[in-house]
C-alpha cells in the first residue's frame, strides 16, 4: 500500500512542481530524476522527500545549463561537490544582475537621449556650455562604412569588458584643416562618448567650456551645408576654435528609417581668449 502523506502521482508530483508530466517523464527517461518507485501497472509515485532535489535540478536549468551536465553533477554529488556547484551558480547568478542592472541603466539612458531628442531645435545655430566629458578613441585604416563600423564594435567590446554601470554615444572627429579645404568625409577617429570615465578603460578628456554647436538633419553626404553656416558664424563672431569637431547622431537609425530624417549634432570647442 502506497502511504498518501509521503507520495504522489506523477500528476500530482508535476502540479505540485509547476512543471508538465511530459518533463517528468523526460527527466525519468534520460536518467536525471526518476520517481522512487514504479510498479509493474506502470504507475510512478514519487516521494515528498525528492521535491527539494527536484527544485535543485529546475534552479540549474532555469539558469540555462545543459541537461546533461545537470546529471553528471547529479549523478556525482556529494556534501562538497554539491557546495561547489552552487557556488558557482550563486557567481553566475550575481553576474547576471549585473548585466541586467547595466542593461536597464543603458535602456533608462536611451529613454532620456530620445526624450532630449524629440526637444532638440534643428535650426539652433549658437554656443552651448558642455561639463567636461570622456571618450574612447579608435583609429580607422579607411573612411569605409566597413571600416568605419569594424572600429565602433571594437570600441563597444572594450567597452563591455570594463563593466562599467553606464552607457556611451557613438561619435566621430572631423578636423578644421579637412572641413576648412572643403573634406567633409575623411573620417577616421570613431570615438565612444562616456559619461564617466573609469580606470579601468584607456580614455581621454574632452574639456568642459563653450562649443558652438549646429544640428544636420539628412544624409551625412551633404553635411557641408551645416559646416559652411558654422564657419560663417565663426567669422561673423571672430571666434577662435579648437581643430577637432565631433560629430554625434542625435537621431539615426533606432528612431527612424530614412536617412533624410537623421539628426547630428556638430560641436567644437570655442578657445578662451585672454581678455
Amino acid at each position: 500500500m502506497i502511504n498518501q502523506k509521503e507520495y504522489l502521482t506523477t500528476g500530482e508530483f508535476a502540479k505540485m512542481m509547476n512543471i508538465t508530466k511530459e518533463t517528468l517523464f523526460h527527466y525519468d527517461k534520460i536518467g536525471l530524476f526518476s520517481p522512487e518507485i514504479k510498479l509493474q501497472n506502470e504507475y510512478r509515485y514519487y516521494s515528498i522527500y525528492q521535491i527539494e532535489l527536484l527544485e535543485v535540478i529546475l534552479m540549474l536549468r532555469e539558469l540555462g545549463m545543459p541537461l546533461k551536465q545537470i546529471k553528471e553533477s547529479m549523478d556525482k554529488r556529494n556534501p562538497d561537490a554539491m557546495l561547489s556547484l552552487l557556488e558557482r551558480e550563486e557567481k553566475e547568478i550575481e553576474e547576471k544582475m549585473r548585466k541586467l542592472k547595466v542593461q536597464k541603466r543603458m535602456i533608462k539612458e536611451q529613454q532620456e537621449q530620445i526624450i532630449e531628442a524629440q526637444k532638440v531645435d534643428i535650426s539652433f545655430l549658437g554656443i552651448k556650455e558642455f561639463e567636461e566629458r570622456y571618450y574612447m578613441r579608435k583609429r580607422a585604416e579607411s573612411n569605409e562604412d566597413k571600416e568605419l563600423f569594424h572600429q565602433i564594435q571594437f570600441l563597444k567590446k572594450e567597452f563591455e569588458k570594463a563593466k562599467v554601470s553606464w552607457g556611451y554615444t557613438v561619435g566621430f572627429f572631423q578636423y578644421k584643416q579637412d572641413v576648412e579645404e572643403g573634406e567633409y568625409s575623411n573620417y577616421h577617429d570613431v570615438v565612444l562618448i562616456m559619461k564617466q570615465s573609469s580606470k579601468k578603460l584607456k580614455y581621454q578628456v574632452l574639456p568642459a567650456g563653450e562649443y558652438l554647436v549646429a544640428y544636420h538633419k539628412g544624409h551625412w553626404n551633404k553635411i557641408q551645408e551645416t559646416y559652411e553656416r558654422m564657419f560663417a558664424y565663426i567669422e561673423e563672431r571672430q571666434l577662435e576654435t579648437e581643430d577637432v569637431f565631433l560629430e554625434t547622431y542625435v537621431i539615426d537609425r533606432l528612431l527612424v528609417e530614412e536617412y533624410q530624417e537623421y539628426v547630428t549634432e556638430i560641436s567644437v570647442r570655442i578657445k578662451k581668449t585672454d581678455a
